[in-house]
């Protein structure tokens, strides 16, 4: 602070000369020679803010020159400047720190023309503001200073609305990492942050709202394929599960927003065509179930051995699970039939080496060993013992008469 200022010297001994020449009574002169002195000191102690104000300084000098000691004008005016000018000084520093901490934000909001008005405005104080504006001026810098600061507050916003939205999708993280086009179609989008029309926290909000549905229908599919992953290879299985696995890995792996429809239209149709399959081995394992139980229920005609084969081999297909066991139900069909045609077989090979077991006489005795439920061994055992009884005359006869 310069109190030595060369311009307070004069304007001291000016007013020290005017006194001297235009006051002439002792007490009117102590009186006056008082005020004016604690007006200079006054002064003094304002120059640091009066300084700064070039044309305001050189208005004070030009009003104490002029100042009329015979009218004894009063100092007010000037007090009043200099009383005014901290208050513009701490606004103008005001709108300094405000605009630092935006200056490097993106002209939005009106930014750069706000900034601008203020350092127009720090530079119409600093050599223009005449002391005759300076209430003018004073209810300016609140007008900036409220302008600048609605701007500062829409920023503050942004990054509100911003840390809410990283929020969120931090929240879906687990999500999103399984998904990472999707997940960098939403960082492109955020790149760009914040959008027109304050669409932000709604694009967000619905992507991760869609990509939270379709990852319900991927998590389906994942588990329908896990399914029947463990069948055996029937039904065109192996076929149906390579392109469905084909649906999961693409569809997450490279899947965007413009993707959703078309992809749930994909998983849509592979899940159709795994319960297709699904579908399939159940009617598979009733089929096996129904030639099961009527196998158990002995009404099927062939050998005992050939029966308990069999039914031992479909049950331990059903114990296992249809589904899980690689079989195939027109050979077990095929294997019925034989064993039935094997019986049938049997008997009529019996009957044409021995012709004479057409005799009714026997018709009895063959019902008995080639009903439902006997062994071919027993059958055997059978033929041997009808053999075996038969009389000499009865063989010679039967020799004659059934070549």
């Amino acid at each position: 602070m310069d109190l030595n200022s060369s311009k307070i010297k004069v304007f001291v001994e000016s007013i020290k000369a005017s006194i001297k020449t235009f006051l002439v009574e002792e007490n009117h002169i102590n009186t006056t020679v008082k005020s004016i002195g604690d007006f200079i000191v006054y002064l003094q102690g304002q120059y640091p803010y009066i300084s700064k104000f070039k044309s305001v300084e050189s208005d004070i000098i030009k009003y104490v020159e002029a100042y009329d000691f015979k009218k004894k004008n009063s100092f007010d005016i000037v007090k009043h400047c200099c009383e005014t000018l901290p208050n513009i000084e701490g606004r103008i520093a005001q709108m300094s720190q405000m605009s630092k901490s935006v200056h490097k934000r993106p002209d939005r909001y009106g930014l750069v023309a706000s900034i601008n008005s203020c350092v127009n405005f720090t530079k119409y104080c600093a050599e223009n503001m005449t002391m005759g504006d300076i209430d003018k001026a004073l209810k300016e810098s609140s007008a900036l200073i409220q302008r600048l600061q609605q701007v500062i507050d829409a920023f503050r916003q942004e990054d509100d609305l911003l840390k809410e939205i990283n929020l969120i999708l931090k929240e879906h993280k687990l999500i999103l990492q399984n998904y990472p086009a999707y997940e960098k179609e939403l960082k492109v989008f955020l790149a760009h942050y914040p959008h027109e029309n304050n669409v932000d926290m709604q694009y967000i909000k619905q992507h991760l709202h869609d990509l939270s549905a379709i990852d319900k229908k991927f998590s389906e599919i994942k588990k329908a394929i896990e399914l029947i992953s463990k069948y055996a290879d029937r039904h065109n299985k192996k076929q149906i599960e390579s392109k469905s696995r084909t649906i999961l890995e693409q569809g997450t792996k490279n899947l965007v927003y413009s993707d959703l429809y078309r992809v749930n239209d994909f998983i849509n149709k592979a899940l159709q065509r795994i319960e297709d399959v699904k579908k399939d081995f159940r009617n598979e394992e009733r089929i096996v179930q129904s030639h099961y139980k009527e196998l158990q229920a002995n009404t099927v005609n062939m050998w005992k051995e050939d029966l308990d084969h069999i039914c031992t081999h479909i049950k331990h297909i059903l114990d296992k699970g249809t589904c899980f066991v690689d079989f195939s139900v027109d050979d077990l069909i095929r294997k019925k039939n034989s064993a039935i045609q094997k019986k049938s077989s049997d008997i009529q090979y019996i009957y044409s080496k021995h012709h004479w077991l057409k005799r009714k006489r026997y018709q009895q005795e063959l019902l008995n060993i080639t009903r439902i439920g006997i062994s071919h061994s027993k059958f055997i055992e059978g033929i041997n013992d009808i053999k075996a009884n038969r009389s000499f005359i009865t063989k010679l006869y039967e020799f004659i008469f059934f070549k």
